[in-house]
């Protein structure tokens, strides 16, 4: 079942709020990150600044998310950035069937962009270039080491095609993709991971060489607007409980723990009854026949996204793993508050302000939690709420983009 725009849970969608989406443009994105596109300052450094992207009709939109927050806001400190990436060639002959399809963009992935960036490297043998993301760090083996930087999101992939989670299991194609994968971060210049938990794994695995650090992902300036910021007190019962809802934000990827999150759901509704809150779960559809009080949605634009966190009860995020976990932030910066994973990056990155259940597969353990949540007085509500927004300030944009200029700027003095 793939919805879009207004739900039975009654939130009204971007368009009626007046808010521009995040799919429509380039530079309505740049909006979204808090940085006006004509904004001029000094540059801190004077190499250009190549960043390559990711191949768009993935539709990975945290990833599409941070390679425009970083790009706004280099570009509103004067530097010169340009952010390339894989264009759908023969991806686009045959879109009928998901694994053929799979496969040409492959080729338009690993064929045609390798292709595209060598003869750019060419042309511009002084660029320093950032890989946005860790899967396409096997571009580097069409590169030359100097001056080359991967972000590293997280390293699931690769611990999986390692056998290290039980829960799934990789496919050989999978395991040699990802062998790839580990043989081009090792030969980059510098790494930068988005949680302590990610680097303690690259450390694991890859070792000290080459040299990695931390600097934390953002969260898009929208999701702190005062706009979106909401009473802290709890919505009663009655009336009002008939539209309030659970809020579930993920892919169908395996570490979500969608499942999960549905079971205790379910498990929900049998203890409260008609007194049970909705559950809308945003993020790919998938073939599991939407359950009583559940409703999915797909495709959002940034600004309904942020609609729904401000107006949900709390955020069910019972991840099996994560490399940051985007949404305990997105979240706790719009006001609503966080029944997560008591294990990293959950913890690390959802500090004093979210609830957490030590084990993702504790569906009585996460129904307790919630239910905590759904009583809470107005002053605790209001407490928690603030811890929310004291953690989130940290993974504002200005502090993500100031940490990648320092590293620019030791890499352009090398």
């Amino acid at each position: 079942m793939m919805l879009r725009g207004q739900s039975f849970f009654n939130v009204p969608s971007a368009d009626s709020t007046g808010n521009a989406e995040r799919k429509t443009s380039n530079a309505e994105r740049r909006t979204l990150s808090g940085y006006p596109k004509k904004e001029a300052c000094l540059a801190p450094t004077s190499r250009r600044i190549l960043l390559i992207g990711n191949f768009i009709p993935q539709r990975q939109h945290s990833m599409l998310q941070f390679e425009d927050s970083l790009t706004s806001g280099l570009q509103a400190r004067g530097v010169a950035v340009r952010c390339l990436r894989p264009s759908p060639f023969f991806s686009r002959l045959w879109n009928r069937n998901r694994l053929i399809w799979k496969w040409l963009a492959y080729l338009d992935k690993f064929i045609l962009f390798p292709i595209r960036l060598a003869l750019r490297r060419r042309r511009v043998p002084s660029e320093i270039i950032h890989i946005c993301d860790h899967s396409n760090a096997i571009y580097l083996h069409f590169l030359p080491r100097h001056r080359c930087l991967v972000t590293c999101h997280d390293l699931l992939a690769i611990r999986s095609a390692r056998g290290e989670f039980g829960v799934h299991l990789t496919a050989w194609t999978g395991r040699v993709l990802q062998q790839w994968v580990l043989s081009g971060l090792r030969r980059t210049s510098m790494l930068v991971c988005d949680s302590q938990a990610t680097r303690s794994d690259l450390l694991r695995i890859i070792g000290p060489s080459p040299p990695s650090r931390i600097i934390n992902m953002c969260v898009a300036d929208i999701y702190f607007s005062a706009s979106h910021r909401r009473n802290a007190e709890r919505q009663t019962p009655n009336a009002e409980r008939q539209t309030s809802f659970l809020l579930h934000v993920g892919g169908t990827q395996w570490y979500k723990n969608r499942p999960t999150a549905r079971q205790i759901y379910c498990r929900l509704r049998q203890r409260m009854g008609n007194a049970a809150p909705g559950l809308l779960i945003i993020g790919e559809a998938d073939n599991t026949p939407p359950q009583l009080g559940e409703q999915l949605l797909s495709d959002l634009p940034v600004a309904e996204l942020a609609e729904y966190y401000r107006r949900a009860d709390l955020l069910l995020f019972p991840s099996y793993a994560e490399g940051f976990g985007l949404p305990i932030i997105e979240a706790q910066a719009s006001g609503c508050l966080v029944v997560t994973t008591g294990q990293p990056p959950m913890n690390e990155i959802g500090g004093e302000g979210a609830f957490y259940v030590a084990d993702p597969e504790n569906v009585e353990g996460f129904v307790e939690a919630v239910q905590q949540v759904l009583t809470l007085d107005p002053t605790e509500a209001r407490r928690r709420q603030n811890l929310g927004y004291q953690n989130a300030e940290r993974f504002r944009t200005d502090a993500m983009v100031a940490g990648y200029l320092e590293i620019y700027q030791e890499m352009s003095d090398h």
